[in-house]
């Protein structure tokens, strides 16, 4: 595929994620309400594949892929059985099928978010076309497990409390999610990138 060709296809996954994220605040939500899952989180998903193949190629975003996989599922299911390092939730039926404790859609969401924040923190520490040094290896990760706890910030309140994708036991002090969710993010993101 062109250069050009998947910038487009690029554009046009944005675009299809804008248009949807906008219908999710209109009164056509509650029509949408079982697509709101999967578009959610299969589109950027796809973007980051796409966009991910050509930055980096299809062996190490397949290699990044099942990483992400494999770390948010343990460190979700660690959490769900034991409290740590999120807190205590279990997630409902609403994100369709689980693997375990945790929904199939869980995964793919972390994986997308890992990669574009990875991303992101490329490109705010002027760090997007560079060889790795030292700055790189430490303060990209740190960085980027930011811009994954700044989204975690903005969607666990509505998907906790409006959707109720997933419940609090012991609610919190942020729109009813514990401080402990976010300090888990950044570790467990952290711990993700390094």
């Amino acid at each position: 595929m062109s250069h050009t060709w998947r910038n487009r296809i690029l554009w046009l996954i944005t675009a299809v994620f804008c248009v949807f994220a906008f219908l999710k605040a209109t009164p056509l939500a509650d029509s949408l309400r079982a697509l709101i899952p999967a578009i959610s989180i299969l589109v950027p998903t796809l973007f980051a594949f796409m966009h991910g193949a050509r930055r980096i190629g299809w062996p190490a975003m397949l290699s990044f892929f099942v990483i992400a996989f494999v770390i948010s599922w343990c460190m979700e299911s660690l959490s769900i059985a034991t409290g740590f390092p999120f807190g205590h939730y279990h997630y409902t039926d609403n994100l369709g099928p689980k693997l375990g404790t945790v929904p199939l859609l869980i995964m793919p969401a972390y994986f997308s978010m890992c990669y574009v924040s990875w991303t992101l923190a490329h490109a705010v520490l002027d760090k997007f076309d560079h060889r790795a040094d030292a700055l790189q290896r430490f303060a990209v990760p740190v960085v980027a497990a930011f811009i994954m706890v700044m989204w975690d910030l903005c969607m666990d309140p509505s998907r906790a409390t409006v959707t109720q994708a997933w419940i609090w036991h012991h609610g919190g002090s942020y729109f009813g999610v514990p401080f402990v969710n976010f300090m888990g993010w950044f570790l467990t993101e952290a711990s993700s990138f390094f």
